[in-house]
C-alpha cells in the first residue's frame, strides 16, 4: 500500500521528526516512512481497530498531528524486534502473533 501525501500537509507532519539511520545520523521523514492504521495492521495481521486502540493505550508508538494518528515504520519495527516487547505486549498479542517459545 502507498501513503499520499501533498505537499503542503507533508511539511506540517514531517517538521521536526526523522529517521535514525545509524547512531547519530538522521535524515528526514518520507511518506514511505510513514504507515497509516490499516498499513499496520497489515504487518501485525490484527484489524486496524486494534491497532487504533493500541495505539490510544501506547501499545503500539505512533503520533498525534491534528485528528490524525501516523505510525513511524522505523519504530513500529523496533517494537516487533525488542527482546522485552513480548514480555510487555504478551496480554496485548493475539495467539497466532506469539513466538512459539512463548
Amino acid at each position: 500500500a502507498q501513503v499520499a501525501v501533498n505537499n503542503t500537509m507533508s511539511a506540517s507532519i514531517y517538521n521536526g521528526l526523522g529517521v535514525s539511520t545509524g547512531a547519530t545520523e538522521q535524515r528526514p521523514l518520507t511518506a514511505v516512512d510513514v504507515l497509516t492504521a490499516a498499513e499496520v495492521a497489515v504487518i501485525l495481521r490484527v484489524p486496524r481497530s486494534t491497532v487504533e486502540d493500541w495505539a490510544r493505550r501506547g501499545v503500539v508508538p505512533s503520533r498525534k498531528v491534528g485528528r490524525r494518528r501516523l505510525y513511524i515504520r522505523s519504530r513500529i519495527e523496533a517494537m516487533l524486534l525488542a527482546e522485552n516487547s513480548e514480555e510487555d505486549l504478551s496480554s496485548d498479542i493475539p495467539w497466532e502473533l506469539r513466538s512459539k517459545s512463548s
